[in-house]
């Protein structure tokens, strides 16, 4: 880092703290958070395999692949609006 850098951090730890913001919460909220957003990415991955392995049987190949395709992105099925007939 350069000084301009370290001057212009130093200034903002100094206008957040004067607006009651604690720093080192804050740190520990965004390091929280991360850890959260990978466990919740793998328990997704941990629940979705075997239940699309399960519901796999009873769909047709086309319907199956496209639930793969939309759980590979992260998205549930039942959040994907349902096609209408016609």
């Amino acid at each position: 880092m350069t000084l301009s850098q370290v001057c212009l951090a130093r200034d903002v730890a100094k206008l957040q703290l004067a607006h009651g913001l604690d720093l080192s919460c804050e740190k520990k909220r965004a390091k929280w958070q991360a850890l959260a957003s990978q466990h919740h990415a793998h328990a997704f991955v941990g629940v979705a395999r075997p239940w699309f392995a399960n519901k796999r049987e009873r769909w047709t190949a086309r319907y199956a692949a496209q639930v793969l395709r939309q759980l590979e992105r992260g998205i549930p099925p039942f959040l994907v609006p349902a096609r209408l007939p016609g």
